[in-house]
């Protein structure tokens, strides 16, 4: 099928249920008779969820004038919306009772706007609300991209582990290092992994989000082209501290 080019370039995460499901029992859970801000409002999926969750206003946030454009002829014969053509970070919503952020992407190419949006929100609630990296440690360098199967409740009954057993180089650890929240939003993204019993190794990190304890077993973004973040260390058989600053890993 051919769609409007904003569409097209987002149907992998249209497509992606589990995400949207994560986002739609989380946001119309919270969102009833308040005045919500959409974050980087894309074709708008999540102020419809909103909208349908019967949210008083939504205020649609984008940067990009394209899609503005396209939020306002969307949204024109509806008062509850409010298209801001401004960056997130430079409006300031005072009424604003309930924010939600779309995971714009793989956060090591964006340098981390979910650490910015944090600060930002401070203490209004956001969905999400918590965010994870994960570390997935294999033993010896390895240049391939790994592919990720995601368990889906819609997998025939021991699909998913059958197929888990099938893999054909496994992590020797999976290992959760770094949490954020809004409560330290504002301190250095940093972890500490230890390698001792590796002489080399690779590393690849990947993420997730939560509403509390509710994580989003979506399919989030784990195939765009350069995720996950890949580490080698080639000389390891010691503890590493890692630190995120000016958009580079930095090994110590």
């Amino acid at each position: 099928m051919f769609f409007d080019k904003l569409i097209q370039d987002h149907l992998p995460f249209i497509n992606d249920s589990q995400r949207i499901n994560f986002y739609k029992e989380n946001i119309q859970a919270q969102c009833n008779n308040k005045i919500c801000v959409d974050v980087g409002a894309g074709t708008g999926i999540l102020t419809d969820l909103a909208l349908d969750g019967n949210a008083k206003k939504v205020y649609c946030v984008e940067i990009k004038k394209r899609v503005c454009q396209f939020l306002r002829e969307k949204y024109k014969n509806n008062n509850k919306v409010e298209v801001v053509e401004a960056n997130f970070l430079d409006v300031h919503f005072e009424d604003a009772e309930l924010y939600f952020l779309e995971q714009t992407g793989f956060q090591f190419n964006n340098n981390f706007l979910l650490k910015q949006f944090f600060q930002k929100i401070k203490t209004v609630p956001s969905i999400p609300n918590r965010y994870t990296l994960r570390a997935y440690i294999f033993d010896g360098i390895i240049n391939d991209k790994p592919h990720f199967l995601v368990d889906n409740k819609s997998f025939p009954k021991n699909y998913f582990a059958h197929c888990m057993k099938q893999q054909t180089i496994k992590p020797t650890e999976v290992i959760d290092v770094y949490e954020l929240t809004a409560q330290n939003a504002a301190e250095p993204l940093r972890f500490k992994i230890d390698l001792t019993g590796y002489k080399e190794c690779t590393i690849f990190l990947d993420d997730d989000i939560f509403q509390d304890k509710d994580k989003s077993n979506g399919n989030l973004y784990i195939d765009w082209p350069d995720k996950p973040f890949t580490i080698h260390i080639k000389k390891a058989m010691r503890s590493f501290s890692f630190k995120w600053a000016n958009g580079a890993m930095q090994i110590e």
